[in-house]
This record gives structure tokens, sequence and C-alpha cells, in this order.
């Protein structure tokens, strides 16, 4: 049975790889935070930069989503023109 600190381990892992952080840097996290606990600044640091990059890479993602969207409306419209 696990106790109540690795369920929230866990639960933290769990919720970071569903925001997208790879599993390398999840390991990072969960390695270091081992190694020194929750407010060692290397931690923060590290969370704080992987977040960055997986916003960045949302944000890049959510442009190309609006570009497809854009051009299918188009398309769209343009059919219905020809009708």
């Amino acid at each position: 049975m696990y106790g109540h600190r690795q369920e929230k381990d866990f639960e933290a892992i769990r919720e970071m790889k569903e925001l997208g952080l790879s599993l390398n840097e999840i390991q990072w996290i969960v390695d270091r935070k081992q190694m020194n606990g929750c407010g060692f600044d290397q931690l923060i640091r590290g969370i704080t930069d992987s977040l960055l990059a997986l916003y960045e890479r949302l944000e890049e993602e959510e442009r190309a989503i609006r570009d497809k969207k854009r051009m299918a409306k188009d398309l769209l419209e343009a059919l219905e023109y020809r009708n």
C-alpha cells in the first residue's frame, strides 16, 4: 500500500504528464525533488523552464490549429459559393 506522500507524488507526475511534459522532464523534476526537497531553487527553476517551454509549444500548436480552421472555413465558404 502506498502512503500519502507516494500518492501525492504519483498525482503530481500524472498532472505533469497530462500537461504534456516529457518523461525526461518529469524524471528530472522527480530526481531533484527526491534529492533536495520541494523548495530547492534548481528544482523550481527547472519546473519553471519546463512549463515555459510547454507553454510556448502549446502557443505554437494553437496558432497552427487556428490557421487550419481558417483554411477549412475558407474552403467551406468557397464550396458554398459554388452551390
